[in-house]
Parts: structure tokens; sequence; C-alpha cells
């Protein structure tokens, strides 16, 4: 990645735009040209700090998950800080589209997320978009903002797909509820199993692997003959599979745990609950009364302490999965008692 940064120094000035993929409330995603990566900009000066924080997480969440094998997530390998004195941003100027007002000074470059398959996309219309979409399937799949289609898996809300209104739909962030899911025909059980809390963070359903994350030993390659070396690897070459990833942690705050009467304890747990309430329904909820969901929940919890006790040893986990359930308890009371 860096290579492109320095190779762009002796590039014609001739080259296709960076295509705008995402945008947020503290960045905007650009696909860089003739890479597989995108870069993230702050929208304003104002949230510079902000897509700082998200580089920093980013890089902890990372360098925490990606090693192990328990956590079915992807997280995209965050590449580089970009500063306002680097070249990149003069060098490639004429690359930025339209729609950025000035060049930025900061920037974080990440691998790119690839949009779920066209199969997947096509799924999304047949079974879940009103007929006004469907009638116009195929021009409705080659707009941009339904090429870059990453859907948003909310695992902890059930939803009503026929409240869509056609002019309001876009493949690019489709929420996704559980009841969704099963209509196209996906278990929801293995998406639930991350074992990870955050305020803000996104989880959505992006590109699969065109190969595995797990790579064989030198001994295993060498010991291979040209016959059996394909066994070693896990290939996607078609690219048919989906795979869950997380994103997004400009909102997320570092904690440390406190237990039971010690000062801060009672502050750092209620705020880990809050990121699970009032963020959006990524998670399973506890205190449901779908058999399906609450399977759901059953599934998160006992992965979230299983996955935790790889990475601490002190009951913090387990005081934040039971905090969450009385938590679930007081909301369900509170809007009975409002009817």
């Amino acid at each position: 990645m860096l290579n492109w940064c320095r190779n762009t120094l002796s590039t014609p000035p001739a080259r296709a735009n960076h295509i705008e993929v995402g945008r947020g409330q503290c960045g905007t995603v650009l696909a860089l040209n003739d890479t597989d990566c995108v870069i993230k900009i702050p929208n304003f000066t104002s949230k510079e700090d902000e897509l700082f924080t998200d580089y920093q997480i980013h890089y902890s969440v990372y360098s925490t998950l990606a090693p192990l094998s328990s956590v079915n997530i992807s997280i995209p390998w965050p590449e580089a800080w970009i500063m306002r004195e680097n070249t990149i941003w003069s060098a490639t100027a004429s690359c930025f589209p339209k729609g950025i007002a000035s060049i930025p000074n900061y920037g974080l470059i990440s691998k790119r997320i690839l949009s779920v398959p066209l199969c997947f996309r096509e799924d999304i219309v047949d079974l879940l978009c009103p007929e006004a979409i469907k009638t116009i399937k195929p021009d409705f799949l080659e707009r941009n903002e339904n090429k870059d289609c990453l859907v948003r898996l909310y695992l902890g809300r059930r939803s009503c797909t026929s409240h869509r209104e056609a002019g309001n739909i876009r493949l690019r962030n489709f929420p996704l509820h559980v009841n969704e899911l099963e209509r196209l025909g996906l278990r929801p059980e293995p998406y639930v199993k991350f074992g990870f809390d955050a305020n803000d963070v996104e989880f959505v359903l992006g590109g699969g692997h065109l190969v595995g994350n797990s790579y064989p030993s030198e001994q295993e390659v060498r010991a291979a003959t040209k016959d059996t070396a394909g066994r070693l690897h896990m290939t996607n070459l078609r690219n048919e599979q989906t795979s869950m990833w997380l994103l997004d942690f400009n909102q997320c705050q570092r904690f440390e745990y406190h237990g039971d009467g010690e000062p801060g304890c009672k502050e750092a747990m209620k705020k880990l609950v809050e990121g699970f309430w009032f963020n959006d329904p990524y998670y399973p909820r506890p205190n449901v009364t779908d058999d399906k969901d609450k399977k759901l929940w059953d599934v998160f919890a006992e992965h979230y302490l299983k996955t935790s006790a790889e990475l601490v040893a002190h009951r913090g986990p387990r005081e934040f999965i039971e905090a969450v359930v009385e938590k679930g308890k007081q909301r369900s009371e509170s809007s009975l008692f409002s009817l």
C-alpha cells in the first residue's frame, strides 16, 4: 500500500477518480483506484480527532481479535494513518470526486471490504423488496449505490419488509433483520459468535475471503505435492460466500475493568451496557418472547463468555452479560407500564 503512495508521484495526472463507497457522520470512505484498499477521510476538520480514534481502536481490535480462531468475524487490516504533510494528498488531488469539498489533512487507509456477491443482492431484491423494485431489477442492481453493498446485520430486531418504500431502498448499508435473514435461507446462529462489545460500531455482511485466513505451515507446504497442496487452503475463488465484518470504531472508548466494590466499577459497567442497548440492534436481545430469538441470545451469551475467557481471567464478561439481562428486564417492565 505504501508503494502505491510512492508510485502516485511518478504516475501521469490522468487517473480514474477514487470512488465513494460509503459516508457516515464521521467520515467518507473512498475506494482507492488501482488498489484493494479504501481511505476514510473526515467530513469536517472537527471530525479529525474522531477519525484518529477510529484508527487507534481499529488497530487495537484487529491486533486482539485477528489471532483468535473462535471469533467468527473479519476485521479489515488497518494499513496506515496518513498525515497532512504526506505527498499523497497533492499527488492524487485530481482523483478525489467532486463531492469532496477540499483535500483532507488526514486519512485512514484499510483493506477494502468487498460487496456481497451478486447472487446475494439478487435474493434481497427477489425476496425482500417491493414489486416496484423487482420490475426494474437489472437497472436497480447496476446503480453504484447498489453495487457497493454491505449489509447491516440486525440480529436484535425483527421487522416487516412490507414497510419499505421503493424510493428509499438502497442496497448500500441495507438493514437485514433476523426474520429477513431467515427468509434468505440463512441461519443466524453462526453470525452471533463474535464476542465483542463496543459503542456505535457496525456489524455488516460483505464479500467473503477468496482464500481463508488460516495458513499452512512451511513444513506442511514442503511436505505436500502438487496434487495435495490445494487441500491446505480454504478457497472461495467464485466469491459466492459472505463474511461478517466489524468496522467503524470512531465512537469507541477504552475502559479498564474494576471489580465489585472498586472505584469506577458501576460507571464502567454502565457505559458498556448502554453501548449494548443504545447501539443499532446488531446484538441478539435477552428477555425476548420468540423462541428463535431466545436461542440466538443463548448462543451469543455462551460464545461471548467462551471467547472472553481467552482474553481475560476476571469476572468482567460475566458481570456484563448479567447487567445486560438486568437492563433488559427493566426496559421490559418500563414498556409494560407505559401501555
